[in-house]
């Protein structure tokens, strides 16, 4: 579970059991978090990165941010159902990236 304001980063392939919560500041995923199960993104929290989850569910409140910074393009992978509630999905681009839709940005 990810509290309180701040940035925590995930990297690697990670093999922990239980759901991902993130419940407050920015969980960035650069590795594989996908045999957590659910990655649950709360109010006020924010999930971004370049790597894989499983089942996503971005509650009312919550932001979805694929890439690594707000200056990066980049694909973050979803291995399960995706869910966006009442929440926010973010897509910026770099402005030296080759242009795609930006639903290519989520897998």
């Amino acid at each position: 579970m990810k509290t309180g304001s701040g940035t925590l980063t995930l990297t690697a392939s990670n093999s922990y059991t239980g759901n991902t919560r993130v419940n407050g500041g920015t969980l960035v995923v650069s590795g594989n978090i996908s045999a957590s199960g659910t990655a649950i993104v709360n109010n006020n929290a924010m999930l971004n990165g370049a790597g894989t989850v499983g089942t996503l569910l971005v509650a009312g409140g919550g932001t979805l941010r694929p890439g690594l910074t707000s200056t990066t393009t980049a694909i973050l992978t979803a291995t399960g159902p995706v869910t966006l509630g009442d929440a926010g999905l973010a897509i910026s681009r770099c402005a030296s990236a080759a242009p795609r839709p930006a639903a290519s940005m989520i897998s």
